[in-house]
């Protein structure tokens, strides 16, 4: 009896011990998984980032009468798809009640495509928001490698997500101002 009393208490500890361990190894891989997760969202903020930048030059240098509109257009189209697909990885990233891409990149893409189709042509309006887009990309960009960049306090903090909502909300008020 004693020594299946002793067996049994060997047991419980063993297990005790087993599950310890393997809820440390779950933490910590729990850990590593939001470390990766960050990286890839910085990554895909540091994409939105570049994207708004060739959007203002491109936007900047359109000309009605230009010769080779069709490869304008075409590389135009292509930043707009590339803004979407870094919008749509966002939209993964971030958590579900973050509405990045469907109330902010989506519609600068809607522009960019009116642009492209041909349903906007006035220079003056492109060009009134590509200055807008340029200097929120700056402010864009100061966030992300200032002295106090988001990378310090976090990718995923909710003050900095609001912080780039709002750069984004500034470009989509000039947008729906010249539509």
């Amino acid at each position: 009896m004693n020594k299946k009393l002793i067996g049994i208490t060997l047991l419980l500890c063993l297990s005790t011990v087993f599950f310890a361990y393997r809820s440390f190894n779950l933490n910590n891989q729990l850990e590593q998984s939001n470390d990766i997760i960050d990286s890839i969202t910085w990554s895909e903020l540091i994409n939105l980032n570049n994207s708004l930048h060739r959007i203002s030059n491109e936007l900047m240098d359109y000309d009605h009468n230009l010769d080779e509109k069709e490869l304008y257009f075409t590389l135009i189209g292509k930043e707009s798809s590339r803004l979407n697909e870094i919008g749509m990885n966002l939209r993964k990233l971030l958590s579900s009640d973050n509405l990045i891409y469907e109330e902010y990149i989506w519609k600068i893409s809607v522009f960019i495509n009116d642009i492209t189709s041909g349903r906007l042509i006035d220079e003056d309006k492109i060009y009134q928001v590509a200055v807008v887009i340029d200097k929120q990309q700056k402010d864009l960009q100061n966030m992300f490698f200032s002295y106090n960049a988001i990378g310090v306090s976090g990718v995923n903090n909710a003050e900095n997500i609001e912080q780039i909502k709002d750069i984004l909300n500034i470009i989509i008020d000039e947008i729906n101002e010249v539509n």
